[in-house]
């Protein structure tokens, strides 16, 4: 949420770099808990589930993230984990919780 001051019209459009405001807290809850899903599952070498939340998560992010920053990196993200989530699942947890982290400060 923007704060006084701080050179935000109070529209919520962060402008086209996409940070701040960017996301509905809707959209915001609904990536972090599956891209936390998907760093567990990572974790766990569990390949098939999270192909399956990174698969949701670039449908929401191509649905419901403004263009910008924010939507970018989520969409980079997506595919560098589907690359990798087979081979080094331990790497892909770490997209993922970066991602995670990216959408906590959006």
């Amino acid at each position: 949420m923007p704060r006084p001051g701080d050179g935000d019209d109070d529209d919520g459009d962060s402008g086209s770099d996409g940070v701040a405001g960017a996301l509905p807290a809707d959209v915001e809850a609904a990536l972090t808990q599956l891209l936390s899903e998907a760093a567990v599952a990572a974790r766990r070498r569990d390949v098939d589930d999270v192909t399956a939340i990174v698969d949701t998560v670039e449908t929401v992010t191509r649905n419901k993230v403004p263009a910008g920053r924010v939507r970018e990196r989520l969409l980079h993200g997506c595919r560098r984990v589907d690359r990798l989530a087979s081979d080094e699942p331990l790497v892909a947890a770490a997209y993922l919780e970066a991602m995670e982290r990216l959408v906590d400060t959006s």
